[in-house]
């Protein structure tokens, strides 16, 4: 069953999620001796070998192929947008460190591993099933860490950035995220971190899908341009989501702007849906 503790509910609720861009600046996690203890590396270690493990029984070992990769990506991309963001060095590797385990819900025993790799597209049941691995992250992360001492458990990264990046990295400043954040309620770390997972698992192939989304066409369909669906209307901050772009268009040597939504239209537009994108995009 995909239930959550209510306590879980409260300790996230009490979470600020402004503040937080200070609380990620306000150690080092490299030099930290909290984090850095064997306690808390052994620990660490053992949560990241169970993402690695999830679904190690079935053919598409989702774990280790789609999940540890997808994380280990998302976790420097957020630290090269702090980056440009001109975060300090501290915000950019203790929110890597923490990012990397931000899918860490999808493990949840009440999944059936198969749901991440549906051959077709989700349901409307299904799709709302998997958007709870936001919640039941945090609720085993709370729950794992009572095992710890005071003072692991009681580190701020421990307590609120790592379980704040697995609970909020679906919220839009529409106030149609997950947890319902609206956009004042949300930081900037919070606002970059849904920009680089959207992102990243925009231009993963599904298994429904004739073939991935081009770095191009994920952006710009991001930035609500090209997209007839309108999936990330008003989801997104434009001047970070500019970054990001900057950021991307250099790594993939490719240049981005409405144009390339045309040139490029995704796949599973129908002809007669490609005249719409062609009269936006002027």
């Amino acid at each position: 069953m995909l239930t959550v503790d209510k306590r879980t509910i409260k300790r996230l609720e009490e979470i600020n999620l402004v503040e937080l861009d200070d609380i990620i600046d306000s150690y080092d996690y490299d030099t930290d001796s909290t984090l850095q203890s064997d306690e808390y590396q052994s620990f660490e270690s053992a949560t990241w070998q169970k993402i690695l493990d999830y679904g190690k029984d079935t053919s598409e070992m989702y774990g280790r192929r789609r999940m540890a990769p997808h994380l280990k990506t998302a976790a420097r991309e957020i630290a090269a947008l702090l980056c440009e963001l001109g975060f300090s060095k501290n915000v950019q590797k203790n929110s890597q460190n923490a990012f990397k385990l931000h899918d860490f819900g999808k493990t949840h025993k009440g999944y059936d591993v198969n749901i991440w790799s549906l051959p077709n597209r989700p349901t409307e049941e299904e799709k709302i099933d998997k958007k709870k691995h936001h919640i039941l992250g945090p609720d085993m992360w709370f729950s794992m860490i009572e095992n710890l001492s005071d003072k692991i458990k009681n580190h701020p990264h421990v307590s609120i950035v790592v379980p704040a990046l697995m609970a909020f990295h679906h919220e839009k400043l529409n106030g149609k995220g997950e947890r319902k954040r609206k956009s004042e309620e949300l930081g900037t770390v919070i606002r970059a971190a849904c920009i680089v997972d959207a992102y990243c698992g925009d231009i993963v192939k599904r298994p429904h899908q004739e073939k991935p989304r081009t770095p191009g066409q994920a952006i710009l369909r991001m930035a609500d341009i090209g997209d007839i669906k309108h999936k990330y209307k008003d989801c997104f901050d434009t001047e970070i989501l500019a970054v990001y772009s900057s950021i991307v268009q250099k790594n993939t040597g490719n240049k981005l702007n409405p144009e390339t939504a045309v040139a490029n239209a995704p796949y599973y537009l129908r002809e007669n849906e490609k005249e719409h994108v062609s009269n936006i995009s002027r």
